[in-house]
């Protein structure tokens, strides 16, 4: 049996979710929690999915992707977004799920089960992201001007001397001028994108940024990045105990430029019930090895929860 149901669910006075319902009502329950932040869920997540064993909750975080209001930053925090998706699950009757979360989606995912173990049946995550306080630095430091030098410097180029890069992007990113707006959000997306690694040519990079919710990518990613995600220093891995209870498969590509392996190692070496699997490939979750390890967890969970 596959259904699939789709909505708004309100979780405040000024927020409402895009969710959808996919899959077997009677399959083992999923929860997907995208990356981002900002990005929003797309039909190609299905695919790693089983519609005749799954039923998986899909959502849009606050701001972000088909939830209203668009690129809402009113009361947008981790402990918010940790909450929303604690109503979804209740209200949907998912007691317990396997969560499976990629990039900013590891973040939350870990975050959500730091703070609910006991609705967890289990995690697979993909290019962790612990948001560790030399993350910003990093990432509109210099860090990746060792592995995609020319990118950087792009990003960096629309920035006066002594600014910092973060800061003015995010000003950029809200400002009232919409050309301007518009502007400073594409070259932030375009250097995410461009990270990726996926081998684009200009056309292929400018039609992938075509199809990227733009504005609330780079707004949502400032604005959490900007606030090292709201999370005290080193909050995930120093309520790692409060996860070891919980099974974990991570997948990391070894060559992933904008979360960096060292996340995943870290992340595993703080668990008591995990399998690390750093594979060949960069960031992005459609890449052969990387898409092959996600089902393969999704399986391994099935089984052992059917």
């Amino acid at each position: 049996m596959h259904s699939h149901q789709s909505g708004y669910f309100r979780v405040s006075d000024v927020h409402e979710l895009y969710y959808e319902l996919w899959g077997n009502p009677d399959g083992i329950p999923f929860v997907f929690v995208h990356g981002g932040p900002g990005a929003g869920c797309d039909q190609k997540d299905y695919n790693f999915f089983d519609p005749e064993k799954h039923h998986v909750l899909f959502y849009d975080q606050r701001g972000a992707g088909r939830s209203k209001p668009y690129c809402d930053l009113t009361d947008n925090t981790t402990q918010h977004l940790v909450e929303d998706q604690k109503a979804l699950m209740d209200a949907f009757g998912m007691n317990q799920a396997v969560i499976f979360g990629g990039s900013w989606g590891s973040t939350l995912g870990l975050c959500f089960a730091i703070q609910y173990p006991e609705m967890v049946t289990g995690l697979v995550l993909r290019g962790i992201f612990l948001a560790e306080g030399w993350d910003r630095e990093y990432y509109t430091g210099g860090g990746t001007e060792l592995f995609f030098p020319k990118a950087y410097h792009r990003l960096i180029s629309h920035v006066p001397e002594g600014e910092d890069v973060l800061n003015y992007y995010a000003a950029k990113i809200q400002s009232s001028d919409e050309e301007e707006r518009h502007k400073y959000a594409y070259e932030w997306v375009r250097y995410e994108c461009t990270l990726l690694d996926k081998g684009f040519s200009e056309e292929e990079l400018d039609a992938f940024i075509h199809d990227t919710p733009v504005e609330s990518f780079a707004l949502m990613e400032c604005h959490y990045l900007g606030n090292n995600c709201f999370l005290p220093e080193h909050h995930i891995l120093g309520n790692a105990d409060k996860l070891k209870d919980i099974e974990t498969i991570i997948i990391h590509g070894r060559h992933d430029v904008i979360c960096p392996p060292l996340h995943a190692y870290k992340l595993d070496q703080a668990l008591k019930n995990s399998q690390l699997h750093i594979v060949n490939a960069g960031h992005s979750s459609s890449a052969p090895e990387v898409f092959e390890k996600l089902v393969e967890a999704n399986q391994h969970f099935t089984d052992k929860l059917s």
